[in-house]
């Protein structure tokens, strides 16, 4: 008997979808499919495998890389996105994980002020149609999709990504059948100029899922996370649902809408033997095998066994053997098969044309015999006991835990400190279930395993014709004085059946229903523990311990120039790289001022720092101040209470009209660059509130980068703003460079203005440069075009040092800070505060 020989042949693969005239449309640049066939490597395979006889899962337990067939291993979770689309197709069985193949992915929208603020990604799930989405993981957590809620276009909110009524991703799932392009990828990216989404990439019979992000850097820390879909599988044909063939139910094999995705791997073997396919094409598995070659009676008991539902310790119950598995067209069916039988403690064999399982072991023997059956004239071997390699008392297994997304896990190891004694020491095999996503079902296949594998005795002999009837998987029980065997239960492993109707080299294996029936959860399951795969994040406090002072702002000669407000913030923060300030009327609730503000983490715990905002506050107006606390890390923080305040009644005084006092207000005007900028992302405006009443169409501009790494802080922003309205007309413009480590900082500040009214003109253009550690130092040049027609225009410079040069870049002229000039040779100088001529010594 030629064993499996006839199920290697008929199990040629080839991972090409041979399709003719199927069309296939993906989004650019990602190809679906390749052929890659393998008929010469299965050839091989069924050698091997007529050697072995039968397929057991314990051999496969035992021996992992005995005699492993094919090319693709059948192992492991795809949590991986591939993106390089010259991959072989795929498609799930039963329940399983996969992050698939990266189809199509961009960005689209603005958030706020940030642009391109939503990321897509869609991505082929399965070559052949699922029935079902049944969960998302994003970076390994699950994600519960609101099927319920409304779709939007880009598809259905995440639970856990909706934040304060405010939804940050969005799911979207096609099962393959579609017959159009997606609409929300054609209309969002159709008109894309580098890789159009276009009308013909639908992806005919295959599952695809579209994930979409809104920018968040508290949900999304490390920019846009791996995710995985966890799905039914596709749909398969179960035997024991089909009432024509021996079944219950509505089942039929020429009718594929009868039938229903299934975690049952019996049922996955009878549907890898007879083939998968995709409408009339053929896809992977079988080729050749019918319906016949498929004893019901036989596929019904095995589907029926590992349907079985068992009890688990805490009282409630799961299928006996139940699974999942990623096929891939490179990956032989014989390697698929023999994965699947360690899922579910099955032994496989093909008899005379048909091709039988079993799980588990048989309930009772078929046939009972004593030393009058054996044929003595033929050969006979007896081994009592493996060979040492052979011989195990513990196995340390791993499965997949969709619990912790989908990654392996370690099965308890159980330990027999008798049998390490009878054996001289701690023996067994790393082992991994591809298929089980079970902590439970994998401690009972190790416990079965560990069990029969002590199973020791295997015999070697022939029997007359009284046993013609007798196939392998069948179980006998053997009498023989010789070996000391009373009614011994045993497995039959191979046989020959000859012309003579004797059974020749039957090849018998000890056994024992007990090691598949004995499990007692309540006192043999082991608890499983899981470590958390993230940090919970930190619960937001809400901030305290923030004072605010009214803060006269005054010159050099003592005298009150403008109102300020002072804020004090306490020292001893962890976490905290800067706290936003934020302004608003208290008698209209409208923002007027918002800045950072560097912390000082120098200041220790029970002291205070305190800085002034430096902001354009109304003198004798009531403001309203809140801060935040802008951490390092992505924790949640919570707003201060607002605290009032009313700003000193300092006007506009005879000191602010001449030149130096303008350069002054230019300075003042230009140290608010920041905080206009800040104030405008905001949503609000770097116009003043008041100008805002005069105007009545109003347009902005806007544009800003920015890199942050731990204390460090780099960004240019670009603020443009234009109105009109019955007062005139204005357009102003803000650009700032920003450079911040600690509590250092470094700026270039410019703004320009360009004003029209009834009542007259006026333009202005300054830059600034400057920096602050602790110390502030900055350089001013201001170019102003007064309304007053009685004042000059004025092109001023402040700095400690102004210096002209050269063509040649000599310096021929350099004021100082007291107002000294000299020449580059020291002979004449001139004091431009008094006019009074000096002599330098140079």
């Amino acid at each position: 008997m030629t064993r499996l020989r006839q199920l290697a042949l008929a199990l040629v693969v080839s991972s090409a979808l041979t399709a003719a005239g199927t069309s296939v449309a993906t989004a650019a640049p990602v190809l679906a499919f390749a052929a890659i066939p393998f008929g010469a490597v299965v050839t091989e395979v069924a050698v091997t495998f007529a050697i072995q006889g039968i397929s057991s899962w314990i051999d496969g337990l035992i021996n992992p890389d005995k005699n492993k067939p094919g090319s693709a291993a059948a192992s492991g979770i795809r949590g991986t996105v591939s993106s390089t689309g010259d991959g072989p197709l795929s498609f799930i069985m039963g329940t399983r994980a996969t992050a698939g193949t990266l189809a199509y992915r961009g960005t689209w929208g603005t958030a706020g002020s940030t642009p391109n603020a939503y990321y897509v990604e869609e991505r082929i799930l399965s070559d052949v149609p699922l029935a079902a989405c049944t969960g998302l993981f994003i970076d390994k957590k699950a994600y519960t999709v609101l099927w319920g809620d409304p779709p939007t276009a880009q598809g259905y909110p995440l639970s856990e990504a909706r934040i304060g009524g405010v939804d940050y991703a969005w799911f979207k799932f096609a099962d393959g059948t579609q017959t159009v392009a997606d609409s929300y990828l054609t209309g969002k990216f159709g008109a894309d100029a580098d890789h159009p989404y276009t009308s013909d990439m639908i992806g005919r019979g295959q599952a695809k899922g579209v994930l979409t992000l809104r920018l968040n850097k508290t949900l999304w820390k490390n920019g846009f996370p791996e995710w995985m879909v966890e799905t039914s599988g596709i749909k398969l044909y179960n035997p024991a649902k089909d009432s024509t063939v021996g079944g219950s139910g509505s089942h039929r094999l020429a009718t594929p809408s009868t039938w229903e995705p299934s975690d049952v791997l019996p049922v996955h073997i009878y549907n890898a033997l007879l083939g998968i396919k995709w409408g009339s094409e053929w896809v992977w598995g079988g080729q050749n095998i019918s319906q016949t070659m498929l004893p019901t009676t036989n596929w019904i008991a095995a589907i029926a066994e590992a349907s079985t539902l068992v009890d688990k310790a805490d009282t409630s119950t799961e299928k006996q053997f139940r699974g999942g598995f990623e096929v891939t067209g490179d990956m032989e069916p014989a390697a698929y098969i023999e994965e699947a039988l360690k899922a579910c403690a099955g032994r496989f064999a093909e008899i005379g044309g048909t091709f039988k399982m079993l799980c588990g072991l048989p309930a009772a023997s078929v046939f009972s015999f004593t030393d009058s059956s054996v044929v003595v004239t033929r050969d006979q071997a007896f081994e009592p006991f493996p060979a040492p390699d052979a011989t195990i008392n513990t196995i340390y297994s791993k499965y997949y835990e969709p619990s912790q997304g989908w990654t392996t896990k370690d099965v308890p190891p159980r330990f027999d400190t008798a049998l390490e004694a009878q054996d001289g020491g701690r023996r067994g095999p790393q082992n991994t279930y591809e298929m089980v996503s079970s902590a439970t079902q994998a401690q009972r296949l190790d416990f079965a395993a560990v069990a029969e594998a002590r199973r020791l005795a295997t015999l070697s002999l022939s029997l007359g014709p009284i046993a013609s009837e007798l196939e392998p998987l069948d179980m006998v029980d053997y009498t023989a004085a010789r070996f000391g065997f009373t009614s011994k239960l045993l497995l039959i492993e191979t046989m020959d059946d000859e012309e003579t109707y004797e059974q020749g080299n039957v090849l018998l294996r000890e056994v024992d229903p007990a090691d598949h029936g004995s499990y007692d959860a309540a006192s043999d399951e082991l608890p499983v523990t899981y470590p958390t795969l993230s940090i919970a994040d930190v619960p937001a406090v809400q901030m305290s311990g923030y004072q605010v002072f009214a803060l006269t702002v005054l010159d050099s000669a003592g005298i009150a120039r403008r109102p300020d407000i002072k804020v004090r913030i306490p020292g001893g923060l962890d976490d905290v790289a800067s706290i936003k300030a934020t302004v608003r009327l208290a008698s209209s609730s409208a923002n007027v001022y918002q800045g950072s503000i560097p912390y000082l983490r120098a200041t220790p715990a029970g002291s205070y720092f305190e800085v002034p905002l430096n902001g354009v506050f109304l003198p004798a107006m009531g403001y309203e101040v809140q801060f935040d606390e802008i951490p390092f890390s992505a924790r949640a923080t919570a707003a201060s209470n607002w605290l009032a305040i009313t700003t000193p009644n300092v006007g506009i005084g005879a000191p602010d009209l001449d030149l130096l006092a303008l350069g002054q207000g230019v300075l003042s005007q230009l140290g608010q660059v920041r905080s206009l900028i800040q104030q405008f992302n905001a949503l609000g405006t770097i116009l003043a509130a008041t100008d805002l009443d005069h105007y009545t169409q109003r347009k902005s501009l806007a544009r800003s980068i920015e890199v942050r790494m731990g204390d460090l802080e780099a960004s240019f922003t670009e603020i443009i703003e234009v109105a009109l309205g019955p007062g005139g007309a204005i357009a102003t413009a803000l650009e700032s460079l920003y450079a911040a480590m600690g509590g250092n900082t470094a700026a270039v500040n410019v703004r320009w203005e360009a004003v029209t009214a009834p009542g007259g003109y006026s333009a202005r253009y300054a830059i600034t440069a400057e920096v602050n550690d602790g110390h502030r130092r900055s350089a001013t040049m201001f170019v102003d075009v007064p309304t007053d027609i009685g004042q000059p225009t004025r092109i001023g410079f402040m700095a400690g040092q102004t210096v002209f040069f050269t063509s040649g870049g000599d310096a021929i002229v350099v004021i100082d800070e007291d107002g000294v000039q000299s020449s580059a040779n020291g002979v004449k100088s001139i004091n431009w505060l008094t006019g009074e001529e000096v002599t330098v010594v140079a």
